[in-house]
């Protein structure tokens, strides 16, 4: 940890998480429905996009009859038994929580995914009692790529942006943290090709 820092808002997937791997699986799914599959470019391009970017390219690739916010929820829908009943933590995660709340940092959790998605994986994790709350990205519309979500969980959590440490694996929602005056921490993901930007953006790196 840094000197100063009161608090932490931590992402869940990739991060917490060992949940990235779904999510090319319901891609594939999406352009099976209209026998295609989804190039290298496809899943390079999308990985660096929000729930939300994501469900929109989706839409426009795919041809899909449905609004975004359908897709969102149809995303949702194909993760929810994955996130209820087999995703990990990633390891080392449970530690470094614990070492947190023994120094007295205040915790949270701010999400791309559903917020009940979310409280299921983390409790059945026995990890979401190391959190105050868990915000979630798709209840006001915005994703990481706005800093809305990590201000929300800052005030919740007491504490001025540059008193709280961000923890992310992807480096639009760490630029994005770290643009809006908040400490980070980049996480090592081998979703997230560019690892030596988050190197140098973040101020810390781990891989747990």
């Amino acid at each position: 940890m840094i000197d100063g820092i009161k608090a932490a808002i931590f992402d869940m997937d990739g991060t917490l998480l060992d949940s990235l791997s779904v999510w090319d699986r319901v891609i594939a799914e999406f352009f099976g429905r209209v026998n295609m599959v989804p190039s290298k470019t496809f899943l390079d391009r999308v990985g660096h996009l929000s729930l939300r970017e994501g469900a929109a390219l989706l839409k426009e690739s795919c041809g899909l009859d449905a609004t975004v916010g359908r897709v969102i929820e149809d995303i949702n829908e194909r993760v929810a038994r994955f996130y209820e009943y087999e995703v990990e933590a990633k390891p080392g995660v449970r530690e470094y929580l614990t070492g947190m709340r023994s120094a007295g940092v205040r915790m949270c959790v701010a999400t791309e995914s559903s917020r009940k998605l979310a409280e299921a994986a983390l409790g059945r994790l026995g990890l979401l009692d190391f959190f105050e709350f868990v915000l979630s990205c798709q209840e006001n519309c915005t994703g990481k790529n706005t800093p809305g979500v990590y201000l929300e969980a800052a005030k919740r959590l007491g504490a001025a942006p540059g008193e709280c440490m961000v923890y992310e694996d992807a480096l639009y929602a760490l630029t994005t943290a770290r643009n809006a005056g908040f400490a980070t921490a980049a996480v090592f993901e081998p979703h997230e090709s560019r690892q030596d930007e988050m190197k140098r953006l973040a101020d810390l790196y781990l891989e747990w």
